[in-house]
């Protein structure tokens, strides 16, 4: 957390953080199929780990 949002780092992914833990488990869940997450988004995990954080507020 403190590396995104006090260091401004685009390729951090939070992976021990329960939401993003929850969030992803679901998009597999939904795509019936395990996605590398890491690999796909490389350049902009950071980010990507904000839209998850946003998508968990919602119901998937």
């Amino acid at each position: 957390m403190v590396l995104i949002f006090y260091f401004n780092k685009v390729n951090i992914f939070p992976n021990s953080d329960l939401v993003i833990k929850k969030t992803t488990k679901k998009l597999c869940v939904l795509e019936d199929k395990k996605i590398d997450f890491i690999n796909s988004f490389s350049p902009y995990l950071s980010i990507f780990s904000l839209h998850l954080w946003k998508m968990s507020e919602r119901v998937l």
